[in-house]
């Protein structure tokens, strides 16, 4: 099920359990007598509908009426095709890394232009990719970067800074990079490498492969394959002595 929802799916998830529909949903409604009685956020109507199920059978009404009364109803952010947001637990299952005994990698995520965590992107927005490097050891000509590539492994991007840099041990920086997201719908992985000048040959110090994933909606029906290039529309030029 929970493929389901990180695939960005809309399902309708019916359960009594309150720790699964907070875990799952994004959005809750409970029911009473065939009626929606509240809507909103999951934490919030599961906590109304545990004080209503646990409480004595002469003051289950008396609580209905105190949430009618309440008019419970908590605004929620629906996603639309047109705007990226972010699915939680949504993370790679393949992720493979070298060794962080010299060199730590964590805090793997994207934001948009907003600055909101995002996994799902749109087509041809703008958006930051952030990494976490904690040094252990002094290290001298580095160098890190990123790449992206298709859930089949065929790279469409790869790129690092342009002049190499010396670090101490316990340094951490922040790594952030920003880019267009260029890419069709469809599901991507990111990696990150680390590595630095050793007896004149570049060895990584460390290196995550699938470090996290995301994924890009479709927004229109106009363009496919692996990337998007920006293309206007078409110049339509009529041969005059043929339509005479």
């Amino acid at each position: 099920m929970q493929e389901f929802f990180e695939s960005g799916k809309t399902i309708i998830y019916v359960s009594h359990s309150s720790g699964e529909i907070n875990r799952l949903c994004t959005r809750a409604i409970m029911l009473h007598d065939g009626k929606i009685l509240m809507d909103g956020e999951p934490k919030e109507i599961t906590k109304q509908y545990e004080k209503y199920l646990f409480s004595k059978d002469e003051n289950k009404q008396s609580i209905i009426d105190e949430i009618k009364k309440q008019n419970i109803y908590t605004p929620i952010k629906i996603h639309s095709l047109s705007k990226d947001f972010l699915i939680p637990d949504f993370e790679s299952k393949n992720r493979v890394e070298y060794d962080d005994t010299f060199l730590k990698i964590d805090n793997i995520y994207m934001e948009n232009m907003d600055r909101e965590k995002v996994n799902v992107l749109i087509t041809n927005e703008r958006y930051f990719f952030y990494y976490r490097l904690t040094f252990l050891k002094d290290f001298n000509n580095v160098d890190f970067g990123m790449q992206i590539h298709s859930e089949k492994g065929i790279l469409i991007t790869g790129c690092k800074q342009k002049k190499s840099l010396n670090f101490k041990a316990d340094e951490t920086v922040e790594i952030r990079w920003e880019f267009d997201c260029l890419m069709h719908e469809g599901i991507y992985y990111t990696s990150i490498g680390v590595n630095y000048l050793h007896n004149g040959d570049r060895e990584y110090i460390n290196r995550i492969v699938d470090a996290s994933v995301f994924k890009v909606l479709k927004v229109d029906n106009c363009c496919n394959g692996l990337l998007y290039l920006k293309q206007s529309e078409p110049r339509i030029i009529r041969d005059n002595k043929a339509s005479s």
